[in-house]
């Protein structure tokens, strides 16, 4: 509802559906075995996060 207090909460949290979008993504990438796709969507993950001043765990990959 536009004007109530909670539009900012949730407009600051809009990024964390993109985030888990692209991890589900990056899975499915794994999970068909398309390396060359997967490499890319890690690439667009440290950019993403670097972006929008998130950074988890960007030492873990899915295992390749």
């Amino acid at each position: 509802m536009s004007g109530t207090v909670r539009i900012n909460e949730y407009a600051d949290d809009a990024w964390n559906y993109f985030y888990r979008s692209l991890l589900s993504v990056m899975a499915v990438a794994k999970a068909f075995g398309d390396k060359e796709l997967v490499d890319a969507l890690y690439q667009y993950k440290a950019k993403f996060e670097e972006e929008s001043g998130k950074d988890f765990d960007s030492e873990s990959r899915i295992a390749t």
